[in-house]
């Protein structure tokens, strides 16, 4: 009896402990705490559901993530959700697909070209679509050149570097976007305007300076951040695209032209003189060819040095293109001997502009450094600075003339490399002569056709050695 009485006292013992644990008003039901649980995850889900939607709605929200939905609960709040982002996400797939096939045609255009005009095109029109603009412009300019060339609104437009808004931005490097106005950028003439603009550098270091600049939305907002995140991504596509055509263009001038004169080589020359010969022969023209040469230059050389000897060369070129017509082709074939091809010109017209030359470089003397290696001589590159030369008094002039010999197709010759062989005999009789002057080659009677060979083939000899003539 006094064992029940015992074992009875514990159990209510432990009954009481068990009650004490509980909070107060627990009904102990193992059921009802998972319905509260439940209950209490559903009405957390209810009420982040109108946040949630709305910021996927604005846009502020990704793609639908399955662990989202699934720590919300299940239930009608969680449908609601799942309905919400699915619907949200399906409203974006258009602008995604449109988004990601603009990329597609301008990796395509950009990959594909080495056209500079057409990506300046493909690169403003991708711009423009992809944030609803009315109207854009793009211009570059190659390290080393102070203007920007492009277009704006399908028209041509030239800008200096650091001048206008266009101009500030492609010498800054900082994106602008605001409003046009009283209190708005400064404008270079001929620029753009509009209400609203939106401006980015096209930069690639140590080759490419520009802008790609949007004006006015379509649908009357401004443009912000986010706009000015996209607009950088595309131009720093499109400078990398533009990097590689400059790159282009340049190795083929490299092939083409004068490292020193910046005048045509004589593989230029081969070529010109084809073409100009065969255009003559198809429309019944005249080509006068003139074969120059420098006066003692080897003179120049051993005195002042080679260093002077570069000076006369690149200022004898600079006076040669002031001299010709824009039609005008003139090339160094070598040396100190330089020529000239001018398409419709007679031997009159030939010895005149001959005259003209001798004239011009006899008039004012060459300057060239007294000491190429002084600093005030060396330009930053590591070039020849004769500006700096002479303000330190490093530089002297010295005096040059030149002697010319001029024949002319047909009349002298029948293929490139018979006129030219007739005006380097015509150079040599002003040699001869005491230099310093002109002479025209001789009329050659029963000249044969490809006696000198034809076509292709027809052009002049390879540059002969410095005969310091």
């Amino acid at each position: 009896m006094a064992a029940s009485s015992s074992e009875g006292g514990a159990r209510v013992a432990n009954g009481a402990r068990r009650g004490a644990a509980r909070p107060s008003g627990d009904p102990g039901c193992p059921l009802l705490i998972r319905l509260r649980r439940r209950l209490t995850a559903v009405l957390t889900a209810a009420a982040l559901v109108p946040v949630l939607v709305g910021a996927v709605i604005a846009g502020l929200a990704g793609p639908p993530a399955p662990e989202l939905i699934g720590l919300l609960g299940v239930g009608v709040a969680g449908s609601l959700l799942a309905a919400a982002l699915t619907w949200a996400a399906t409203r974006r797939l258009p602008d995604l697909a449109a988004g990601r096939d603009q990329l597609r045609v301008l990796g395509d255009a950009l990959s594909g070209t080495h056209d500079l005009a057409r990506i300046r095109e493909v690169v403003l029109g991708t711009a423009r679509s992809a944030l609803n603009a009315r109207s854009g412009a793009v211009l570059v300019a190659p390290v080393g050149s102070g203007d920007l060339v492009g277009s704006a609104d399908g028209s041509a437009l030239r800008l200096p570097l650091g001048t206008g808004l266009l101009g500030t931005v492609a010498l800054g490097g900082q994106a602008r976007r605001g409003t046009f106005g009283p209190q708005g950028p400064g404008l270079a003439p001929g620029e753009p305007r509009g209400v609203t603009y939106l401006a980015v550098p096209l930069r690639r270091p140590g080759s490419v300076r520009g802008v790609l600049a949007l004006y006015d939305r379509l649908d009357g907002r401004d443009f912000d951040d986010a706009d000015v995140a996209a607009l950088r991504t595309l131009a720093d596509r499109a400078a990398i695209a533009v990097e590689n055509v400059l790159a282009h263009e340049e190795a083929q001038r490299l092939s083409y032209t004068d490292p020193l004169t910046g005048l045509y080589n004589y593989r230029m020359l081969s070529e010109s003189m084809r073409r100009e010969v065969e255009r003559a022969n198809r429309f019944g023209h005249q080509l006068a060819v003139l074969v120059l040469d420098l006066d003692r230059f080897k003179e120049v050389n051993d005195s002042h040095g080679h260093a002077a000897g570069d000076a006369v060369l690149t200022e004898f070129a600079r006076r040669l293109r002031d001299e010709i017509r824009e039609v005008d082709l003139a090339f160094r074939q070598g040396g100190e001997e330089f020529v000239l091809l001018l398409p419709e010109t007679d031997a009159t017209g030939g010895a005149t502009v001959a005259r003209r030359l001798c004239d011009a470089v006899r008039a004012t003397p060459m300057l060239v450094p007294r000491s190429f290696q002084a600093p005030a001589a060396v330009g930053p590159g590591g070039g020849l600075d004769l500006p700096g030369a002479r303000r330190a008094g490093l530089a002297r002039r010295v005096p040059v003339t030149v002697s010319v010999g001029v024949a002319v197709f047909p009349e002298h010759g029948t293929t490139g490399a018979a006129v030219l062989q007739a005006a380097d005999e015509a150079l040599y009789a002003a040699k001869a002569d005491g230099r310093d002057t002109c002479r025209v080659a001789p009329p050659r009677a029963g000249v044969v056709a490809g006696t000198a060979g034809g076509g292709a083939s027809g052009g002049p000899h390879p540059p002969r050695q410095s005969r310091g003539r």
